[in-house]
């Protein structure tokens, strides 16, 4: 994951103060040897990646991360999601087990871990799904057996002749209070307050509007886009992304004041614009209202009308000079 993400770094180094820690028990060559060995191919890469982007980090973290009220108050919220949501009873578990159990090695290795990532996702601001808590479960669950394998031989060696309906009753319980915090928590229902089938619903517009467009346009034909994914992954069409994941001028740059109808500070990733660069570019459609308002236009768009089949759900403003008739075959 460190090649990929920059919180994978974070892991590793968690990993090496807990092994220096322990130095006698795996021993200090072994140590050196291992953190060469993981740190040269690491070195490299940040090195290609100085020379090829201008940057070890990715354009998404700088689009994501910046405004450190707001980071840490989207973060805070993104954390009571996840602690009061469907993980709300595992969680307490986790935590009164691995307290107990903190004078383990492996188990205070698993928990500096949990805390230390969970701090830094509430640093950066969270996500706007639960992605990046999908890495954390398997300790959750580590922790979570640890601490459950030590209630089940308590109990049986306080009860030994009813052990086997102790350990079967207590099990049962957890089991269908855990399933019941999981499956009954409405917000895994929505992403962006959509409904799940929704939202399913509009990707597949929006595929079908990529499609659309690389059939029947230019191939140059420049976009600009708010929803970016499906649009121009389809049409393979040159893109401006108005969000600035995939555009480091917008990234880079300060959070636009003029934040358009679909600015959320809740939602990571949605709140950095810059308007009057994308005009700059001089896109010939433009795809969502991202950092500034239909009236902000200058005449020389106008707004599109997209066949049913193909309408990605959204709005659509076009060049008044580009035609807007599918091409003959």
């Amino acid at each position: 994951t460190c090649l990929t993400r920059p919180e994978g770094v974070l892991i590793s180094i968690i990993i090496g103060i807990y092994t220096l820690i322990n130095i006698r028990k795996y021993g200090t060559k072994k140590f050196i040897q291992a953190s060469a060995i993981f740190s040269a191919p690491l070195i490299i890469y940040a090195i290609w990646k100085l020379q090829y982007y201008g940057d070890i980090l990715p354009n998404t973290f700088y689009a994501k991360v910046g405004n450190k009220g707001e980071d840490i108050e989207r973060g805070w919220n993104f954390f009571k999601t996840f602690i009061e949501g469907r993980t709300f009873i595992i969680s307490i578990l986790v935590l009164i087990f691995g307290i107990k159990n903190i004078k383990n090695h492996k188990i205070a290795l698993y928990m500096s871990i949990l805390c230390t990532y969970l701090i830094y996702l509430i640093l950066v601001g969270g996500d706007w799904t639960m992605r990046f808590i999908v890495p954390l479960l398997p300790l959750f669950y580590l922790i979570l057996q640890h601490g459950l394998n030590d209630c089940f031989k308590s109990l049986t060696k306080k009860i030994e002749k009813q052990k086997n309906a102790i350990t079967f009753t207590v099990v049962a319980l957890l089991t269908c209070t855990i399933g019941y915090s999981t499956y009954t928590d409405p917000t895994h229902e929505y992403i962006f307050n959509i409904k799940i089938e929704r939202y399913g619903e509009i990707r597949e517009q929006q595929k079908a509007f990529g499609m659309w467009l690389k059939e029947n346009f230019p191939e140059d034909t420049l976009l600009a886009l708010g929803p970016t994914g499906a649009i121009s992954y389809f049409s393979e069409m040159p893109t401006i992304d108005m969000w600035g994941l995939t555009d480091k001028t917008i990234a880079r740059g300060e959070k636009n004041v003029n934040t358009g109808q679909y600015y959320n500070p809740k939602i990571a990733g949605h709140q950095k614009s810059n308007f009057q660069y994308v005009l700059s570019r001089e896109p010939d459609i433009i795809v969502g209202i991202v950092g500034f308002s239909a009236h902000d236009l200058p005449n020389t768009y106008g707004t599109a009308i997209i066949p049913e089949a193909y309408d990605p759900l959204d709005n659509v403003f076009i060049k008044k000079t580009l035609d807007l008739r599918p091409r003959a075959h």
